[in-house]
């Protein structure tokens, strides 16, 4: 399915299998997506480029190259379903967007992949039994991400590289290989009320950051450190 310079369209139920891409909008607005179902597809599931203003609810992306991939803004993707795909999940480019209450599983190298994106909000979703979890990286700026559990993941449960002024609160990260991991220079981000536990490696490792927060986490039985620092961490503050 293919669309350019549209607006206001609303698919409902759709399903799509095998194709090498299966939905692909171009400059599409103020549109919607609603119970549909895309799946063995060999490139993008959903592949939504330069798009705004558009809800994707209760849709279902698995055994994909990548689910779901957005480049726009003001996108919400909620109560949908991402697993088995070979790559990622849910990659995630432009910014202003609501990912909310989905539940991805068993991707290949991340399960919610965030490239450059800024003041989105990524909440309430469970993360199991992928590669990363949740990865902010290149510039992944100013986004609230709150509220999700990410386990039983094979590498890292958040993974933050050069990513600035973020905010984690209230996130489960457990049994994963790392907890969650800041390098590459990552600045000012703030991490409340989050429960760091079990996890096979360290909790929480700080590479070559500075000006980051960690106040009242609950960090515990983690195999290695809790909290591990490492190159020119300066000016943090642990509470």
């Amino acid at each position: 399915i293919y669309a350019t310079n549209r607006t206001g369209l609303a698919v409902r139920d759709l399903g799509v299998t095998g194709p090498y891409r299966g939905v692909f909008f171009n400059n599409v607005d103020q549109s919607s997506f609603s119970g549909d179902s895309i799946s063995y597809v060999g490139e993008y599931g959903m592949n939504l480029t330069s798009s705004d203003t558009i809800t994707i609810s209760k849709c279902q992306f698995n055994s994909n190259q990548t689910g779901l991939y957005l480049d726009g803004y003001t996108i919400t993707v909620t109560k949908s379903i991402a697993s088995s795909n070979t790559q990622r999940g849910f990659e995630v480019s432009g910014g202003n967007h609501t990912v909310d209450s989905n539940t991805l599983s068993s991707n290949g190298l991340s399960a919610i992949y965030m490239n450059g994106v800024d003041r989105t909000t990524v909440s309430g979703n469970t993360v199991t039994s992928s590669g990363n979890g949740i990865e902010l990286l290149s510039g992944a700026d100013t986004n609230t991400i709150t509220g999700n559990t990410c386990q039983s993941n094979t590498n890292h449960g958040f993974l933050v590289g050069s990513s600035n002024e973020n905010t984690f609160s209230g996130n489960t990260v457990t049994s994963n290989a790392y907890g969650m991991s800041f390098s590459g220079g990552c600045n000012g981000n703030t991490l409340t009320s989050n429960t760091v536990s079990s996890n096979t490696n360290y909790g929480i490792q700080l590479n070559a950051g500075s000006g980051n927060s960690v106040i009242r986490n609950v960090i515990k039985s983690n195999l290695l450190q809790g909290i591990h620092l490492l190159g020119a961490s300066i000016d943090n503050v642990f509470i």
